[in-house]
């Protein structure tokens, strides 16, 4: 494992072997996971379709961000496929997390299907959890989420983002999660998302998502079949609601 230290006294993580086994707790001291830390990038031939090839370790299994961790590279865990648990320790005390883009691209481990996003994230990159293609649950306990991009569960080679690719069908919304633009982030197949009753931002009815008033429309998920009323309270549906 190949460690930095930085000349503001932090460390980062650069290099781990892609072909070292075992799960992996990132050491204390390190604050940043370096972008392509756990992937070896592979430049294509000119008459490749894509510029690229992407080589993950494929023996970790289990991998647990604490909570002295702030950043986590682009491509940092991109094709890691056998990833079947994440741990993220941080909490809302903790400094500030940014994931950014296809960091965790790839993983597509059948028993990956569920992650806790944690209090201190604040940054998710576009496709950070991209391609991967049993991750159905994901719960949401990030208190500042303004800058979680359109597209970080989806995927597109071509990377047009109205075009992606997603996997998500359930979020759970945690007790101080703040506002998310819900359809862009987590995508078209989001069908069922809970809200802790004591969150004072949203509200849930038959799986629709409104503000805590109940005046604003936040979300409808996509598939939801039959005709649709809004509550006489409601004055506002948001942006790409219906889209």
């Amino acid at each position: 494992v190949v460690i930095s230290a930085e000349e503001d006294g932090t460390q980062t993580l650069v290099w781990y072997p892609v072909g070292r086994s075992g799960n992996y707790s990132i050491p204390n001291g390190i604050t940043k996971i370096d972008d392509f830390a756990f992937t070896t990038r592979f430049e294509n031939s000119a008459t490749s379709t894509a510029p690229y090839t992407y080589y993950g370790n494929k023996n970790i299994e289990v991998i647990t961000i604490p909570a002295y961790v702030t950043y986590i590279g682009e491509n940092a865990f991109r094709s890691c496929t056998n990833i079947k648990q994440i741990n993220f320790l941080g909490k809302a005390s903790d400094n500030a997390l940014t994931i950014k883009d296809n960091a965790f691209y790839g993983i597509t481990n059948s028993e990956f299907v569920e992650v806790t996003l944690p209090e201190n994230l604040t940054y998710l990159g576009v496709s950070a959890f991209g391609y991967c293609t049993y991750l159905v649950t994901v719960n949401l306990n990030s208190v500042n989420c303004a800058d979680f991009q359109t597209g970080a569960f989806g995927y597109n080679t071509a990377g047009i983002v109205s075009n992606f690719t997603y996997y998500v069908t359930t979020l759970n919304i945690g007790k101080n999660t703040g506002a998310i633009e819900i359809s862009g982030v987590f995508g078209i197949k989001l069908a069922e998302v809970e809200v802790d009753p004591d969150n004072p931002n949203y509200a849930v009815l038959d799986n629709v998502v409104y503000d805590k008033a109940i005046a604003s429309v936040l979300f409808y998920p996509a598939e939801k079949q039959g005709a649709y009323t809004t509550p006489e309270t409601v004055t506002n549906i948001g942006a790409n609601v219906f889209r």
